[in-house]
């Protein structure tokens, strides 16, 4: 099996646009959640988010565009920064790269606008425009057009981990040589009426871990009480090892493997990341730390900290836990590759960055080591987690390019 370089990174959150970028923001733990507008009037608390401020996709672009979905255009600017990362942004360096994006509302925007004017005015009154914007392909199609992206392409629209399935296919692709070199990972956008449908499944948190003037969301925590919506979208350049060596690339990291599978209970998680790391030539003895998904939902935190507690089992000394859900939110099918992004970063660094509020792991919790302290970590492997409240996870490890 050929083996899976990442050689660019192209991240956009609400702490801001481009690899270093965002490294730099979470090195100094800042978050991108703050307090917001009520979701609708009448609401009595406000809502938290980590959206994307003041963002401007123009700079990204090689074409004037009419009309752009918001989440098109997260999706075309995270594309340009994973390009331009990877030193493949010339016009023909682009022509056999695949694209593999994921997302779980697609342009939700657009729909809300197209169908609005159609039920409440009639046909005549739908805006011919905003017709090729409706749909989950539509950003992965524009992303392809604008960037000359002439290799095989997919679109995943299975919840949450419809990023990961992106990253991983793609990783599979490459390793099985299908494929010599692609983009692959996930985008969202906040919409209003996302929130929502969140809050009537009563998912998202109240009080965002601030009931006493504390900053972020509980993860892993007795207090965890829903999720925090966050934003943006990020796009990794993937390639065999050998065309990235034989081009001199600058490698980030080597993608070393992953599983997918559905899960009812903690068991069922440990099994996809014991999967997760056999597939990678490693043990959970040899992980360095894992970047969790740790939404702040209970239920799903429950089943994570309970899986790596098992996991951890095996090792001498407690499994370092970090995820940058209070720094970002939970930004949905955007998560893996952000959270792959950083843990590339966090690897380079060999610390964990800091995270705001009084954050504490769950007492049944023995194994493990969570906290919202910086920590030094050592080099080796680092698995990256994705879940969804639908029954699946998504586990890949990463490895430092030798």
């Amino acid at each position: 099996m050929t083996h899976v370089a990442i050689t660019g990174i192209g991240p956009v959150s609400g702490l801001g646009a481009g690899r270093e970028i965002v490294q730099q923001e979470v090195r100094a733990g800042r978050s991108a959640i703050v307090s917001r507008p009520p979701a609708k009037p009448g609401a009595t608390h406000p809502r938290f988010s980590a959206a994307i401020d003041n963002f401007s996709v123009t700079p990204f672009l090689k074409s004037r565009k009419a009309y752009l979905d918001r989440t098109s255009e997260l999706a075309l600017a995270a594309t340009a920064l994973a390009l331009a990362d990877a030193d493949l942004d010339r016009e023909h360096d682009t022509g056999d790269i695949g694209l593999l994006l994921g997302t779980m509302y697609g342009n939700m925007a657009t729909s809300v606008l197209y169908y609005g004017d159609l039920m409440d005015k009639g046909p005549q009154a739908a805006k011919p425009v905003l017709f090729p914007h409706l749909y989950a392909n539509s950003a992965a199609s524009l992303t392809a057009i604008e960037f000359n992206l002439g290799g095989m392409h997919a679109v995943y629209a299975g919840g949450w981990t419809a990023g990961a399935e992106a990253v991983l296919q793609g990783a599979d692709w490459i390793a099985s040589g299908r494929a010599v070199r692609l983009l692959a990972g996930g985008v969202d956008a906040i919409h209003p009426l996302i929130i929502r449908g969140l809050q009537a499944e009563n998912r998202l948190s109240p009080l965002a871990g601030r009931a006493a003037g504390e900053e972020g969301v509980y993860c892993f925590d007795q207090r965890a009480n829903g999720i925090v919506l966050g934003e943006g979208a990020a796009v990794l350049a993937l390639e065999s090892a050998t065309h990235a060596v034989d081009r001199d690339a600058d490698i980030r990291a080597q993608l070393a493997g992953g599983a997918r599978g559905s899960v009812a209970s903690a068991d069922d998680a440990a099994c996809v990341m014991r999967r997760a790391l056999e597939r990678s030539d490693c043990s959970g003895r040899e992980l360095s730390w894992v970047c969790a998904h740790g939404v702040g939902d209970p239920c799903l935190d429950a089943w994570e900290g309970d899986a790596l507690d098992v996991l951890a089992r095996e090792r001498e000394y407690p499994l370092p836990v970090w995820t940058p859900t209070p720094l970002l939110g939970e930004t949905l099918a955007a998560g893996t590759g952000l959270r792959t992004a950083l843990a590339i970063g966090i690897m380079q660094d060999h610390r964990l960055p800091a995270l705001p509020g009084d954050l504490t792991r769950k007492p049944d919790f023995n194994n493990i080591d969570f906290s919202s302290s910086s920590r030094v970590v050592a080099r080796g492997p680092v698995m990256i987690n994705t879940f969804c409240p639908g029954g699946n996870l998504i586990s890949i490890v990463v490895k430092p390019w030798q």
